[in-house]
């Protein structure tokens, strides 16, 4: 996959609907990005990594062929406009593992 591609794929941006997120999705953010997502505090903006397991959880079902490692390509812009929504799923997170 290309850097291309991906910015092909993601458009106009990837909205994260919380109410969307199964069980299932928080623990495979959680596998890939270990406990830095119950580290991420409100207005807090969350480390790169945590950002790219929300984007691959978002695209996954639509898009099986891109990678967790495929979005390493993306620039920083891309994940600028998920801030809000990453604050709203370290809130979830923390808040189903408490």
């Amino acid at each position: 996959m290309t850097k291309q591609e991906l910015l092909d794929i993601i458009g106009e941006g990837v909205t994260i609907n919380l109410d969307d997120l199964t069980q299932g999705d928080v623990e495979d953010i959680e596998e890939l990005v270990g406990d830095m997502v119950r580290q991420v505090k409100p207005g807090e903006r969350p480390p790169m990594k945590v950002s790219r397991a929300m984007l691959w959880v978002a695209l996954r079902d639509e898009h099986p062929e891109v990678t967790f490692e495929d979005l390493r390509m993306l620039p920083m812009s891309v994940f600028a406009s998920m801030r809000s929504e990453e604050r709203r799923v370290g809130k979830e997170c923390r808040s189903r593992w408490s």
